[in-house]
């Protein structure tokens, strides 16, 4: 199909790409190259946010990592000390978390 067939069926005259031509200066053009600016503003502004939050979490992360290990080693030293009291207590878990699930 021609162009000048696409422009009776649409009632158009003149191509959108001639209206896009930075060498026509278009209002159109005009306001593209501003929506292209403020998207390359907003993608600037949330990488920089993103890389923010990235750091936040890996610090939140390693801080949770630490008292895991911390919490861990203190387990470790109780049941090692005290392993009647530990099978005790962790039996008595087990039992109470038996208990409420099977009441679902």
């Amino acid at each position: 199909m021609s162009k000048s067939e696409i422009d009776e069926l649409t009632g158009e005259r003149g191509s959108s790409i001639e209206q896009d031509n930075p060498s026509s200066g278009t209002s159109e053009f005009n306001a593209m190259r501003g929506l292209r600016e403020n998207a390359r503003v907003a993608m600037d502004a949330l990488r920089d946010a993103s890389r923010g939050a990235s750091a936040a979490v890996t610090e939140l992360g390693g801080g949770a990592y630490q008292v895991g290990a911390k919490t861990g080693a203190q387990i470790a030293r109780q049941v090692e000390a005290q392993p009647m009291a530990s099978v005790l207590v962790a039996a008595s878990l087990g039992l109470v978390a038996g208990v409420l699930l099977s009441r679902r």
